[in-house]
């Protein structure tokens, strides 16, 4: 299950709002994709603590993941891949991640 607090929501949606995805799918399809994502989630808050990665806006991802207990934590962010493991949560790039679920058989 996706899980997200309100900042390191924000920061997706805006992002996949951008401009550059418009040849991979339409504005309305991500916005779509957004409104669902935000129904099926698990929220946590965050305080913004200082969570020592290299780039201190990238905290929030890893305070989120440890409110929430996460599994692990999906980034292509290089500050944030070179932390892995942080506090026992495995810290994966997309690719690494789905390569995992089909090794494991598992569609979560």
């Amino acid at each position: 299950m996706p899980l997200f607090s309100d900042t390191t929501f924000e920061e997706l949606r805006t992002r996949i709002l951008r401009r550059k995805f418009d040849r991979y799918v339409g504005r309305t399809g991500r916005e779509h994709y957004v409104e669902r994502l935000a129904d099926v989630a698990e929220w946590v808050a965050i305080s913004g603590a200082r969570m020592g990665c290299r780039d201190p806006d990238d905290d929030k991802f890893l305070e989120t993941a440890l409110a929430g207990g996460a599994d692990c934590l999906i980034t292509g962010d290089r500050d944030l891949l070179e932390m892995s493991p942080f506090a026992g949560i495995p810290i994966l790039a997309p690719a690494a991640f789905l390569e995992m679920q089909r090794e494991s058989g598992r569609r979560d």
